[in-house]
């Protein structure tokens, strides 16, 4: 993670833009400390109401994808649309292909923060009414939240699959989100706050600029933060390590999170279901299946050639030809039935 600020003349020339170099944009966020989320937010005119969100992210239980770069998120959002997103990050855009770049949903941003600079890649796709909820009730499988094309993305960015009988589910998260315009930051700024399950809130502010304006960006919003009064959050972190790893936030008194707490509406409950005992996703197949699948695909794929498609049409119509008609079968079984019960008869007279 890049760090700037620290030091400036000759050798600082250009810096941030060759950090950047080859990214769409730059976000800069900065959390504000529990104890003034409450005064920032009256500050900004910021009101919790009922367009909620819920966040979820998908990872093993000892967090092994984010240890490795690799964000599985969805989101519910109230009377909007509902999506999946996977994101990788660090990446080097450099090494992103074009086909990835011109994908509908993608795109390789930077985060900027008090920490440095971190740049990722990202594909989002909609995700259709019930599905989250059908998957957190344990009726459908994790892995069909996330499409073939994300799970190539990972393939060709980070050479790694996803084993997703080894995946849970965390407990959503609540978010509202706010876009709002203050006349001391000449760039519109988005706010966020997330409450986990125990309670815990986390406020983030943001503003989105182009590369060619981060240098300004980023030291213009910081200072424009420490006009307004915010404190700099010491315990400042990602809203993904924060719900993954809730050990690692700074540990605040459970007095004080309760005064600073801002108050929001109650929550519908949202049963997270277990572990399944029989992983839900398709099991690894054994050499013999695969075999047999791979031969299946060869055939299947033979089959589609169009010297073989008319070949195949006319073997439906010799077989049709050759297939006895059923009612002529049935009419002759009765012939023959009675023809056997007329020789018996004449026997029998015959004795």
């Amino acid at each position: 993670m890049a760090r700037f600020g620290e030091e400036r003349g000759e050798s600082t020339r250009g810096q941030v833009a060759k950090t950047l170099a080859g990214t769409d944009g730059v976000e800069i966020k900065a959390t504000i400390p529990p104890k003034q989320i409450a005064s920032a937010m009256q500050h900004f005119g910021l009101r919790v109401d009922q367009r909620e969100r819920y966040v979820i992210f998908f990872d093993t239980p000892g967090t092994d994808l984010f240890n490795d770069g690799i964000i599985l998120r969805s989101r519910r959002i109230i009377g909007g649309q509902h999506d999946s997103t996977l994101k990788i990050r660090p990446v080097n855009p450099d090494k992103v292909p074009q086909m990835w770049r011109d994908h509908p949903g993608f795109k390789v941003e930077a985060d900027a923060s008090d920490k440095g600079i971190t740049k990722s890649a990202s594909l989002t796709f909609p995700v259709g009414k019930r599905v989250i909820k059908e998957v957190l009730a344990g009726n459908d499988p994790i892995h069909t939240l996330f499409s073939v094309d994300q799970l190539d993305m990972l393939l060709g960015l980070k050479a790694r699959k996803v084993d997703f009988t080894q995946i849970r589910a965390t407990t959503p998260v609540r978010a509202w989100r706010w876009k709002f315009s203050h006349p001391g930051c000449p760039w519109p700024m988005t706010g966020e706050l997330w409450q986990r399950e125990d309670g815990a809130q986390l406020f983030e502010v943001s503003v989105k600029v182009p590369v060619v304006q981060a240098a300004a960006g980023i030291a213009g919003f910081m200072a424009f933060l420490a006009e307004m009064g915010a404190e700099r959050d010491s315990g400042q972190q990602a809203k993904t390590r924060w719900v993954l790893n809730p050990a690692t936030a700074p540990k605040v008194q459970q007095a004080e999170m309760a005064q600073a707490a801002v108050p929001v509406p109650d929550a519908k409950p949202v049963v997270v279901a277990p572990p399944a005992a029989t992983p839900a996703s398709p099991s690894l197949p054994s050499p013999t299946k695969k075999a047999a699948a791979k031969k299946n695909k060869a055939k299947t794929a033979a089959d589609k050639k169009p010297e073989n498609i008319a070949k195949n049409l006319q073997q439906v119509k010799d077989k049709s030809k050759a297939k006895p008609d059923k009612k002529k079968k049935e009419k002759k079984i009765r012939k023959e039935k009675k023809a056997m019960e007329k020789a018996k008869l004449a026997k029998g007279k015959k004795k």
